[in-house]
């Protein structure tokens, strides 16, 4: 004998599970893995720059957040040629790192001095400091900033569509909130809560 229930389940020699409202449940999941990999990039920003301020232009690295963003969803969400796709991605990066190398690497040492100023003020104690071209502070800073948004949010896409590198995401986002306890600092609280809560939903 057989029982059935169109709208709930069915427990005999099968089981039978029947959701009426998949589309909308899709979709509401769908706009949660997007949300998540927005705010969780934006935050990554935000707790980075309060910890270590970094002479970027904020207005241009959220602009990089979207773009990056609209790729990084486009290439995921098309469901073949993953490690094509995955190979052109990581060459026309290093392409262009390698391109802009010597840019990337003032913009690291200036990014260092940064850090080394706050260690020096927080532990009283003296390190040192590169020696860069602080006459392109501002133009090397921001392509070193881009250099590293662009990877987080194409991880943070690649961890919440597909679930993979997820430890390493969660691990990423919270670099910036290690950072900012080593120097002493309480990130911002609705930084924090964007940045938990998005490692929470990883």
């Amino acid at each position: 004998m057989k029982k059935e229930f169109r709208d709930g389940l069915l427990i005999d020699n099968s089981i039978l599970v029947e959701d009426v409202n998949d589309a909308g449940f899709a979709f509401v999941a769908r706009l949660f893995q997007l949300l998540a990999i927005l705010v969780g990039a934006w935050s990554f920003v935000s707790i980075f720059l309060e910890s270590i301020p970094v002479p970027a232009n904020v207005a241009g690295l959220h602009l990089t957040i979207l773009l990056s963003f609209i790729l990084a969803v486009i290439l995921c969400l098309i469901p073949s040629y993953n490690g094509v796709k995955l190979f052109f991605c990581i060459f026309f990066y290093a392409l262009f790192f390698i391109s802009r190398f010597k840019a990337i690497q003032n913009g690291f040492y200036i990014m260092e001095n940064e850090v080394v100023t706050r260690l020096e003020e927080y532990f009283d104690t003296y390190i040192g400091k590169y020696v860069a071209d602080y006459s392109t502070q501002y133009r090397d800073s921001n392509l070193l900033m881009i250099m590293i948004v662009i990877p987080v949010v194409f991880l943070l896409a690649i961890a919440v569509f597909t679930g993979m590198f997820v430890k390493i995401a969660s691990a990423v986002l919270l670099l910036p909130v290690a950072a900012s306890f080593l120097f002493g600092l309480t990130p911002s609280e609705h930084y924090m809560v964007s940045c938990v809560a998005t490692v929470l939903y990883l």
